[in-house]
């Protein structure tokens, strides 16, 4: 990927303020947001997590899906956009409870698990 895209910095994390204004697919698209990089990692700026969501307020026509492994931020950005899908990458029993717990404090229309790779077998209560 690194290649494909050229990234100045190799994988260390950027902030690209053009891709927020960059051509969007005309016709209605998911468009996974920051798939390659985690949008609430702690090193990002809550500045630029909230400008992130808000270019999706300008094309509702589209669904955004924004996934993490990092769930105690999402409530901080509610109420999120009603073309906002939330989501928590769980491997392991842990990282679910903590998912779950953070998820219900999110107002979103869809929230969702990624449960992958499982790591090990996860009791759901």
């Amino acid at each position: 990927m690194a290649a494909r895209f050229k990234p100045g910095n190799g994988f260390a994390p950027s902030l690209l303020p053009d891709r927020l204004s960059e051509k969007w697919p005309q016709k209605p698209s998911r468009i996974g947001v920051c798939f390659m990089s985690d949008l609430f990692g702690d090193w990002v700026p809550t500045d630029w997590i909230k400008r992130t969501i808000y270019a999706t307020t300008l094309h509702p026509e589209h669904v955004h899906v924004f996934l993490t492994k990092n769930p105690k931020r999402l409530p901080e950005f509610n109420p999120w956009p009603a073309n906002a899908w939330v989501g928590v990458s769980v491997t392991n029993q842990e990282q679910y409870e903590e998912a779950i717990r953070h998820l219900a404090q999110v107002d979103a229309k869809v929230k969702f698990l990624s449960m992958e790779p499982l790591l090990e077998r996860i009791a759901i209560d």
